[in-house]
C-alpha cells in the first residue's frame, strides 16, 4: 500500500473518531438532586448546579437530545403525572418572587408554569408529588413562615401559567413526598417519624392514615414509589450514613432496611421494569445504581 492510501485511511479514521466524539459529548453531573423515571425507564435528573434536567436511558447512557434547559433554574425536585408530563420545582432566590413549577410534555417541550398564590411563600420546595387524579402536593410555608402540606385540586393544567389553588392544608414540616395512584407518602426530618396516608380518589383532599414506620433514624430524606405501589424511602441514619428502606404497601408489610450508603443522599428513584434503584449524591456529583432484587451496587453514573 502506498503512502497516499495510508494517509487517506488515517484521515478517514480520525474523521470517524471526531464524529463519534461529538455524538458522545455529555453534560456533567453538577449537584444532582431529585430524580424521576418515566414510563420507558428513562431516568430524569434535576442537575441543580447545571440548571438542567438530564436524561439517561436504562443502560445509564445520557440522552443529550432530551436535555431540558428552558426555564430551569436550580432545579430541586422532579415528578411525573399520570399523563406522562414532567413537573420541576425551581429555586427562586429573590424574596419578591413567587416559587414556580415548570411542566414539560413527553417531548420535552414546556407546557406551562404554575405559581403559588402568596409571594411570601417559601422559595425552596423540598418535596412535591402529583397523585392519581392530578392533585399537586407541596411542602410549603404560609406567609408567616408556618410550614404546611398543601394541595392544588387537579388535574394540574394551566394555560400559559396559573396560580395554585390550595384546597387542603396540614401543619408540619415535610421533607419528602411521594405519590402513586391513590397513595400519598409523607416524610419528616424534624421528628423521627413518617406517615403513609391514602387520598380518596376524587380530588377532595380527604386523607386516611394507613400506616407508619415508627422510627426512621434522624428523619426522612427522600421517597419514591414504584409502579407496584411499593414505597422506597431514604433516612438519615446518623454519622453521615443514609439508609434506603422498602415497604410493600399493598401487603401492609413491615419496612425493611436494604441499602446503606456512607453519605447523606440527595434523591432516590425506582425503575420497576428494569429492577433498578437510583441514589443521587450532590456532594460527589454521582448517581449510584442498585439492583432491587439483590440490593447490590451494579453501576455508577458520573
Amino acid at each position: 500500500m502506498n503512502s497516499a492510501k495510508i494517509f487517506a485511511r488515517i484521515a478517514a479514521v480520525l474523521l470517524c473518531l471526531a464524529a463519534s466524539a461529538s455524538f458522545a459529548a455529555t453534560y456533567p453531573l453538577n449537584q444532582p438532586m431529585g430524580m424521576a423515571v418515566d414510563a420507558k425507564g428513562n431516568l430524569y435528573v434535576a442537575n441543580h448546579g447545571g440548571n438542567q434536567i438530564l436524561v439517561y436511558n436504562p443502560s445509564a447512557q445520557q440522552m443529550t437530545a432530551k436535555t431540558i434547559t428552558k426555564n430551569v433554574n436550580g432545579p430541586l425536585q422532579l415528578t411525573f403525572d399520570a399523563l406522562g408530563n414532567l413537573w420541576v420545582t425551581n429555586l427562586v432566590s429573590s424574596s419578591t418572587s413567587k416559587e414556580y413549577f415548570s411542566e414539560y410534555g413527553p417531548n420535552g417541550k414546556q407546557i406551562n408554569t404554575a405559581y403559588t398564590s402568596n409571594a411570601g411563600d417559601n422559595f425552596i420546595v423540598p418535596a412535591f408529588a402529583v397523585d392519581g387524579v392530578g392533585d399537586l402536593w407541596i411542602s410549603d410555608t404560609d406567609g408567616s413562615g408556618q410550614p404546611f402540606l398543601v394541595a392544588q385540586n387537579g388535574p394540574c393544567a394551566y394555560s400559559g401559567g396559573g396560580v395554585i389553588d390550595v384546597f387542603y392544608e396540614q401543619a408540619g414540616t415535610y421533607t419528602a413526598i411521594a405519590a402513586h395512584g391513590p397513595w400519598i407518602a409523607l416524610g419528616t426530618a424534624t421528628s423521627a417519624s413518617w406517615e403513609l396516608v391514602g387520598s380518596l380518589l376524587g380530588g377532595n383532599g380527604d386523607l386516611r392514615l394507613l400506616g407508619s414506620s415508627g422510627n426512621p433514624g434522624n428523619g426522612v430524606l427522600a421517597m419514591s414509589f414504584d409502579n407496584n405501589s411499593n414505597l422506597y424511602y431514604a433516612t438519615n441514619e446518623g454519622f453521615g450514613v443514609s439508609g434506603v428502606w422498602f415497604v410493600n404497601i399493598p401487603a401492609a408489610a413491615a419496612p425493611s432496611l436494604n441499602v446503606n450508603v456512607g453519605y447523606l443522599l440527595s434523591g432516590i428513584a425506582v425503575d420497576s421494569a428494569h429492577g433498578l434503584l437510583y441514589i443521587s449524591n450532590a456532594s460527589t456529583n454521582k448517581i449510584e445504581v442498585y439492583s432491587t432484587s439483590t440490593w447490590l451496587l451494579v453501576g455508577t453514573i458520573q
